[in-house]
C-alpha cells in the first residue's frame, strides 16, 4: 500500500472516466501497477460482466442500474485493504456508489475512509443536481454522526460541481483545480482529507478515453 514506508497508510488513488472499459482493461492494469494504486474509481465504466473486468489483486465494487444493464461506476480496492459496500439508500435515478475502506495504520485522526463514486456530467440531467447534492450531504452528515473521524472522499465526474452548496461544518473541499476534459473540470475529488494529501496530478487518459485521469497521493 502506498509503496513508500515514509508515507501514511492513506490509500493512493486513481480516478478516471474510461468511456467504457471494454478496450481499456490492459492499459488500466498497467496504470495500477506502475503507479502502485490502492483505490481506483472509474466512471462511465459500462461493465456488463463483472467477471471480465476483474483485476488480480483487487476487489471490484460496481454500481448498476437495471435500465442501463451495465455497471457505470466501479471502485477497485487492493485486496490487502478491507473494503465493504455501504447499504445507503440511493435514489434510483442517481449514479452513486458508497464503499468503506479500512487500511491498516491510518493517521490517528482518521478512523476509516469512505469513498463515494459519483457521475453527473450531462447537461440534460441538470435537474438531478439538487437531489444528488442533497443525497451526498445527508449521507456525509449521517456518517459524521456515527463516526466523526471518518475520512470522506467523494470522487467522479460532476459538471460544474456546486461547492458553495456544501455546508461549512462538513469540512469538505474540491481539490481538483485543472481541466480534465476539453478545458473543463469534469472530474472532482471532494474530501475532508486535504491536509493529508498532496494536490492531485493529472495523467494521460486511460487508453483511448478523452478524459485525463487524476492521481492523488498522501503527503
Amino acid at each position: 500500500m502506498a509503496g513508500a514506508g515514509s508515507r501514511s497508510a492513506l490509500p493512493t488513488v486513481l480516478l478516471a472516466n474510461v468511456q467504457s472499459l471494454a478496450d481499456k482493461l490492459e492499459d488500466l492494469k498497467k496504470r495500477l501497477e506502475d503507479r502502485d494504486i490502492d483505490v481506483c474509481a472509474l466512471t462511465e465504466a459500462r461493465i456488463g460482466d463483472a467477471a471480465q473486468a476483474e483485476i488480480e489483486g483487487y476487489t471490484l465494487w460496481l454500481q448498476t442500474r437495471p435500465e442501463k444493464k451495465h455497471g457505470g461506476l466501479a471502485l477497485y480496492v487492493r485486496d490487502d485493504i478491507t473494503s465493504t459496500v455501504l447499504p445507503f439508500h440511493v435514489p434510483s435515478n442517481l449514479d452513486v456508489l458508497w464503499v468503506r475502506v479500512d487500511p491498516r495504520g491510518l493517521p490517528s485522526d482518521v478512523s476509516c475512509v469512505v469513498f463515494c463514486v459519483v457521475h453527473h456530467t450531462h447537461p440534460h440531467t441538470s435537474g438531478l443536481r439538487e437531489p444528488l447534492m442533497a443525497h451526498l450531504m445527508d449521507v456525509v452528515t449521517g456518517i459524521y454522526s456515527r463516526e466523526p473521524d471518518t475520512g470522506v472522499v467523494i470522487l467522479g465526474g460532476f459538471r460544474d460541481f456546486p461547492e458553495h452548496k456544501i455546508p461549512p461544518d462538513l469540512n469538505l473541499q474540491q481539490v481538483v483545480n485543472k481541466p480534465t476534459h476539453r478545458g473543463s473540470i469534469m472530474d472532482v475529488i471532494v474530501t475532508n482529507l486535504m491536509n493529508h494529501y498532496k494536490k492531485p496530478r493529472l495523467l494521460r487518459p486511460i487508453a483511448s478515453s478523452a478524459y485525463k485521469s487524476v492521481y492523488w497521493v498522501s503527503k
